[in-house]
């Protein structure tokens, strides 16, 4: 069983996941945002010329995703995605790649 603290720090005590660190080729990461209601997610591009496709999408079983977003990237930065609602599973999915480096860096509160 939790104590008061524990369950205080899972509702209110923001997460943060870095979902793909340094990603050069075509893959996905997920993780479960479960407790929290509001996300921000980062996604940062360096060492590009041509560039990928970054998606950031939803799932309620782990097997079936919904595009929340979708970036093609053509140029080194970072740029930032906010969402608010209840999420089973969120993950950020390289779905084409060219070139470059990315990473994905999610914050999650209430």
């Amino acid at each position: 069983m939790k104590t008061e603290r524990q369950v205080f720090n899972d509702y209110y005590v923001p997460q943060k996941v870095t979902i793909l660190n340094g990603v050069t080729a075509v893959g996905s990461a997920q993780t479960n945002p479960e407790n929290y209601s509001k996300f921000t997610f980062h996604i940062i591009s360096e060492a590009v010329t041509t560039g990928a496709t970054i998606l950031i999408q939803s799932s309620l079983d782990g097997t079936n995703w919904v595009d929340l977003s979708s970036d093609t990237i053509a140029s080194n930065g970072a740029i930032e995605h906010q969402f608010t609602g209840k999420y089973t599973y969120l993950r950020a999915n390289v779905s084409s790649y060219t070139d470059g480096t990315y990473s994905v860096l999610m914050i999650a509160g209430n």
